[in-house]
Formats: structure tokens, sequence, C-alpha cells
């Protein structure tokens, strides 16, 4: 592993006016800092604390006392300590795996507030980092939070090192069907636990046993099945008689688009920009999985899904973006409204759009592999998790049942039975 790291003073505080270099603040103390160097590229981190350059060792990188008993010295050698011994234990954790760290994984570890023995904290604290760097959408941030105060109503504080000892996912499961969850939720709650046990061995390298590693959790059915399409059809009219400014016409406008374009996630409606179409083709990168791939989506618009864009460029329904970008929540309480005065006998929400589109599509004569292509999925098990038959398809299946027998057979007058032979006296006294 080419890797170093160092205390050393920082030298450099500019020039005065007479252009000489200053090598020291005003106080005659220079900034004691970190150097980490990685595969030649040089990391430096201010350390908060300053000394003296004629009381400092640059070789062993130590204050030195400038008289006995200097608690000043003492104390700037505790604080480089700890940050020396903290870069140390980063770049021995990457040793002991065979690897080195990037530049970019060293300074996300450094001074990192992340816990690395309480998988609690770790969890709370992770999620709200990746929430502040954009890599999770608040929808996704505040579902994963419910999952952490499930996990704290279980155990405030568990030990990573304490996880498989502790039968931690048989353990949580219990105590999420004590308190009445169903099998879709206990399976997202499971779900969200196997992601930050990844996310801390493989980003930030700690070291456990896994305990999901003999452990399934059947996801179950969820009760948020496709719209028929005489709902949708409903929901289409309704719109077209909502007048320009009600709230619930923009709301009700991408929820549409979404599904008369390609099952589109509300992720990717809340940013679409004028410049994904080209015509009448729609091309875009989907904002998840982004940083795992550079697949991209290219969709060919209907007729109704260029009219409702057309329509949401008129009225100006964002500034920037082509639809509202209301958040799901906010939007899921406009969707379910709008049901409850149609008579839909359902709940509606935004990413009920996408499961719809696919079984709508299908049941419309639609192939699957393209069905894979507007999704955008790589594997088509993914695709199949979206499409369920709808009743006027099953309908039409039962009646291809019926077809294998025919038309009933035209019957003679069937003969007359024959008369029982006697029963032997062994069979008779046995049933006696």
């Amino acid at each position: 592993m080419a890797c170093s790291t160092k205390i050393k003073l920082r030298r450099d505080y500019g020039r005065d006016s007479q252009q000489n270099l200053l090598t020291t603040r005003q106080d005659g103390t220079c900034a004691v800092y970190l150097q980490v160097i990685i595969n030649r590229t040089v990391l430096r981190f201010d350390l908060e604390i300053h000394w003296y350059p004629d009381y400092f060792d640059l070789a062993a990188g130590r204050a030195l006392p400038r008289f006995r008993d200097d608690q000043a010295a003492a104390d700037v050698n505790m604080e480089a300590g700890k940050a020396f011994g903290e870069a140390n234990t980063i770049l021995l954790r990457y040793r002991a795996d065979n690897a080195e760290p990037t530049p970019k994984e060293f300074k996300s570890q450094f001074r990192n507030p992340l816990s690395r023995t309480d998988f609690v904290a770790y969890f709370a604290l992770k999620a709200w980092e990746r929430y502040r760097a954009g890599e999770i959408e608040k929808l996704t941030y505040d579902t994963q939070m419910s999952s952490h105060r499930a996990l704290v109503s279980f155990r405030p504080k568990i030990a990573f090192s304490a996880l498989a000892k502790l039968n931690f996912s048989s353990k949580f499961e219990a105590h999420l069907l004590a308190q009445g969850k169903r099998a879709t939720t206990r399976w997202a709650r499971h779900k969200d636990m196997v992601t930050y046990l990844n996310l801390a061995r493989k980003d930030d390298h700690i070291t456990f046993a896994n305990p999901y590693a003999d452990f399934k959790v059947k996801k179950g059915k969820s009760d948020r099945s496709a719209l028929p399409q005489r709902d949708v059809q409903l929901l289409d009219a309704h719109y077209q008689t909502l007048p320009v400014g009600h709230r619930l016409r923009p709301v009700l406008r991408r929820w549409l688009f979404s599904l008369a374009s390609c099952g589109m996630r509300i992720s990717d409606a809340q940013r679409v920009e004028r410049g994904w179409r080209f015509e009448d083709t729609l091309i875009f990168k989907p904002w998840k999985g982004r940083r795992r791939s550079d697949r991209h989506i290219k969709v060919l618009l209907g007729a109704r899904a260029m009219q409702l864009w057309d329509e949401a460029v008129a009225e100006q329904d964002h500034p920037h973006f082509v639809f509202t970008d209301l958040s799901g929540q906010k939007a899921n309480v406009w969707l379910k409204a709008a049901a409850a005065e149609l008579g839909i006998p359902r709940n509606i929400f935004n990413h009920q759009a996408r499961r719809t589109f696919g079984s709508l599509y299908l049941a419309q004569g639609g192939q699957l592999l393209h069905l894979q292509d507007y999704f955008g999925h790589a594997d088509i098990a993914a695709t199949m998790i979206y499409v369920e038959p709808m009743a006027a398809q099953r309908r039409d299946e039962a009646k291809k049942v019926d077809a294998i027998f025919g038309p009933a057979p035209i019957l003679h007058e069937a003969p007359a039975p024959r008369p029982l032979a006697p029963m032997s006296w062994h069979l008779r006294n046995s049933l006696e």
C-alpha cells in the first residue's frame, strides 16, 4: 500500500508588504496539520491546533515543551496523536482486506462521526449523511427512519460485534410480528437493515458477522394493486374538468404523465426537464441507480403523454422542471382525495402509476421485453414485480381453460344400471 501519514506544520502564510514570505502567524505560531499521501495524492487536514516552530520536532511530528511541565505542548501532542492514530486505523482496516482507500474514501472516513461500534447509532447518522449528500430522497429517508424507529423500539443499542450472537434477524422479526406488522412492512424493515449493514461493511469497512446470512424473509403480497382501466379513465376525465390554477391539476397531471409515458418513478417525474424531449421521443437517465449504471431510458411518447407535457409547460407547473416537484407524501394526499371524490374504492398513490402502467400495457397486448425497456430494468425479474393480471384478463384466461373441454357432447339415453352382485359372506361379516 503506497500510503503514509505525518504530522506537520504549515509554514506558508502569504507575504508581507515587502513581498517577504510569512512563515508564521502573527502570534509566532504555525498551524499543525495531518498530511496523508495515498498513491502520490497529498491530503492535508487542519487539526485546528497551533504551535511554535522553534519548539517542534519535524522528524517526529511532536511539539516540544518550552519549559518544564508545559501542559500546552502536551495538549497539542494529544490532539495530533488522536488524528494520527485515527488515520492509521483507517489504513490498517484496508490493509487487512488487502486493499487501499482512494483519497475520496479516506476523506469520507476521517473524522467521521459515524459510530463504528453501535449499529443503531450508525444507522441514524449514515441515513442522515446519505440524505444530506443527495444519495437518497426525502421520502426514502423518512421511510428508512421509520425502520430506525422500529429498530430503537427493539433495542436502543446493539453492538456490531453482538449482531450474530444476538440472533438479530430472527429476534427482530419476532419483535415486528408482536407489533402486528404486515408481511410487506416486515420485509421493508429487514431490507433497510440489510442496506445499512452492507454500507457499514463495504463503505466504512466495519467488520462483523452477517446476521442475515441464514435468514430469509418473504416479501408478501402488497395490497397496493394496479388500477383497472375504468379508474384510469375516470381520473383522466376528472383532470380535464379541473380549471387552470386548481391545486389538484398539476399533481394529477404529473401522475397521468407518469402512467402515459413509461410508468415513470416519482423521483424521475419530479425532475423531468424540457431537454429530455426530442419531438416525440423522451430520453433520460433514471435517478434511481444513477451511480451504479449509465443506463438511459428511451421512450416514444404517445399523443396523450405529449398533450400532458404541453399543458404542463403552458401552465408553468415549475420554473425549471416540466412538472411540479411536489413531494410524494403531499401528492399522495391530493391523489387520495381525488379517488374519494370519484368513488374509486381504493387509495391512489404516486408509485401506483408504475404498477398500473405495467399491468394495463400487457393487458393491451404489450410485450414483456418492451415493458422491461420502458422500466429500464437490467433483470426481467424486476419487471415482473410490477405486473399483475387484470380482471378482464382473468376472465379471458378462464375461457381458454373451458376451451380445452370443447362443446358439451350430445349424450344418448343412458343404459339401465346393472343390479349389484350379492355381497360375499366374509365381506358382509366384516361390515357388521
